[in-house]
């Protein structure tokens, strides 16, 4: 669904674009995914996973969903 832009390490300007492209019609954007979620049919979109450093030298992890409906999705059932 979203359309991200590369990222730069620490560029905290990354969701920008799609962070405004959602508000411009948030109504529209969040009435889709409320009628996917009572459907049981949502259907997540890509995920970029990236290695953070620990203090021990290994590295962990990091999962982070490419789309603003999917962090949406994820803050609610977590909630």
């Amino acid at each position: 669904m979203e359309k991200l832009f590369s990222k730069e390490k620490n560029n905290s300007e990354y969701y920008l674009p799609a962070i405004q492209s959602f508000a411009n019609n948030y109504k529209k954007r969040l009435k889709f995914i409320e009628y996917h979620l009572k459907r049981e049919d949502y259907i997540f979109g890509t995920w970029k996973a990236i290695l953070i450093p620990k203090k021990d030298g290994e590295e962990r992890p990091l999962i982070i969903p490419n789309s603003i409906n999917d962090k949406i999705v994820l803050k609610a059932i977590s909630t």
